[in-house]
């Protein structure tokens, strides 16, 4: 970086003249820009941190899962909605093999019963397609007024 010295004034760089007024500078003008000053902070990945291995391997898993509910003959809206709800839980209640947290997770969340119920089947779906059983626990589902 070239500049001129009249024009300047830093504080904590090192000025080479080259010749006359002009000068080079080197180092960073405030601070240490170039390095870090913890080492600790080096682990940080910032404000977008890279994605889990987890979620790459549900992802590809979440594949497997489809196929599963297109061989039981499901309906496609009904397919996309159960897979949806999977997500939804693995990134809400976390460990989809803790039956008792995803349990936990969908008598808290605040849904609809009728939607607790979906995500209830989409997760015994889920549990099936695993190889393990789970038991529903229906919520009692309001009954809407007639719109007339």
């Amino acid at each position: 970086m070239v500049v001129w010295v009249k024009e300047c004034c830093l504080q904590g760089s090192v000025l080479n003249v080259v010749r006359g007024d002009i000068v080079s500078v080197r180092g960073y003008p405030s601070g240490q820009r170039g390095g870090t000053q913890d080492p600790v902070a080096q682990a940080f990945e910032g404000s977008n941190p890279s994605p889990r291995t987890f979620r790459q391997t549900l992802e590809t898993g979440l594949d497997s899962f489809e196929e599963y509910l297109r061989d039981r003959e499901l309906r496609d809206s009904t397919i996309v909605t159960k897979v949806k709800l999977i997500r939804i839980l693995d990134k809400r209640a976390g460990n989809l093999w803790d039956v008792d947290s995803i349990r936990t997770h969908i008598k808290r969340c605040a849904w609809k019963n009728k939607r607790k119920n979906l995500a209830s089947y989409a997760y015994r779906d889920w549990c099936r397609w695993k190889g393990f059983d789970y038991d529903i626990k229906l919520f009692r589902e309001e009954t809407s007024p007639l719109p007339y």
